[in-house]
């Protein structure tokens, strides 16, 4: 029995809150700052007072996988010492933009069973349990989850595209090949040393051909993978034994010469 007169943890955190910002990489996405801004409102004009911050930030929606700070609340939920009562969160979007809608509600179930109800600070329903409040957080879920497939297959047709114009997507292979900046007109600039960035946003990256040394070690490799008994730990020793080094001046390894055997450049598929 509680000491009368005295606030039990359960009084004492009534109106304690915590809140869950995640900003993904999506430029389009609503600013951590924007996030704290709407929520300390909110919580304002409720009398709640915000005891814990979970953040993620350059995380995708899609999964909570990858999203350390909500695992962690959702862990703390369900914890004997949990401090809060309230999660406040900007939107249903920032909740996650999960696939499987149904995710995302698991998710917000987890807490109400746990006694910790979410409130998303800038939607128009209130955080009340009624059918109307049901319906419309639902359909943002829908929506949330929506504008995850249609940006991945406007990413996809995007990277296709370049691909097909002959530009870089991805890595440059370890030996004979170099990168050039191309304008957005398709001039040449200059070439790119390891690590240096393309000089302007609007420009692309193309693979040309490196130096002739570095072209015949490429069919060295493949002649010796292809015509002897050579492993591939046996080719990267032969050509350590010789002297020879990658592009960026390191030794050979079975694992590098594996990637470069199966580069999709070398092969004539790039």
């Amino acid at each position: 029995m509680p000491t009368p007169g005295i606030q039990t943890a359960a009084e004492y955190s009534a109106t304690a809150a915590a809140q869950y910002i995640r900003m993904s990489t999506d430029s389009q996405d609503i600013s951590p700052a924007l996030q704290r801004g709407a929520i300390s409102d909110y919580a304002g004009a409720h009398a709640m007072s915000i005891v814990a911050t979970y953040e993620d930030s350059g995380r995708s929606g899609l999964t909570i996988r990858s999203r350390p700070a909500m695992r962690r609340l959702i862990q703390d939920v369900a914890g004997d010492s949990c401090p809060f009562k309230v999660v406040l969160v900007y939107d249903v979007s920032r909740w996650g933009r999960f696939f499987d809608t149904d995710e995302s509600a698991y998710y917000e179930y987890h807490c109400r069973l746990h006694g910790v109800q979410v409130h998303y600070v800038s939607e128009l329903f209130s955080p009340d349990l009624n059918p109307t409040t049901a319906l419309l957080k639902n359909m943002w879920r829908v929506m949330a989850a929506e504008y995850s497939r249609e940006l991945a297959a406007k990413s996809r047709a995007g990277q296709s595209r370049v691909i097909d114009m002959g530009y870089q997507m991805g890595l440059v292979p370890a030996l004979g090949f170099r990168r050039v900046a191309v304008s957005f007109g398709g001039e040449h600039k200059r070439r790119l040393e390891n690590g240096e960035r393309k000089p302007s946003p609007t420009d692309r990256v193309r693979w040309v051909v490196g130096p002739d040394h570095e072209v015949e070690l490429v069919r060295t490799i493949f002649r010796l993978y292809t015509t002897t008994n050579f492993s591939m730990r046996s080719i990267a020793e032969f050509l350590n034994s010789r002297g020879e080094r990658t592009s960026r001046g390191t030794r050979f390894t079975e694992s590098g010469i594996r990637v470069l055997l199966g580069c999709e450049a070398y092969i004539g598929n790039f």
